[in-house]
């Protein structure tokens, strides 16, 4: 996560944007807000600095947790270069929504542990 500096929108148009968790290690959960836009996913963290941005075109895969085979808890994104990122809304569903439209949907899938 970049912080404490000022940076450029990855994204010309924003398409979504809701409140989410994000998590790094299950353990310490901060609030902000994730949009989703033309180019990409920008995560911007609430009462401190703090973002994410990850563009489409680096998304490897997006795994979607769903609980009780009926609830959506969230997703992660995961990086062509290996990093994993998880956010935690109940707004999943419109995600994947928009995210269907800008990813093949063959990189969305259920996570399994």
């Amino acid at each position: 996560m970049k912080g404490m500096q000022p940076h450029s929108a990855l994204n010309e148009i924003n398409e979504l944007t809701i409140n989410v968790s994000y998590t790094s290690d299950q353990i310490d959960y901060k609030a902000g807000t994730l949009t989703v836009g033309n180019n990409g996913l920008e995560y911007e963290r609430q009462f401190k600095n703090g973002f994410i941005q990850i563009p489409f075109n680096q998304i490897k895969q997006v795994q979607v947790q769903i609980a009780f085979n009926r609830f959506f808890r969230g997703f992660y994104v995961i990086t062509k270069d290996g990093k994993k990122f998880n956010f935690l809304t109940n707004k999943t569903k419109k995600v994947i929504h928009v995210l269907n439209r800008k990813l093949d949907p063959k990189l969305i899938v259920r996570y399994h542990k």
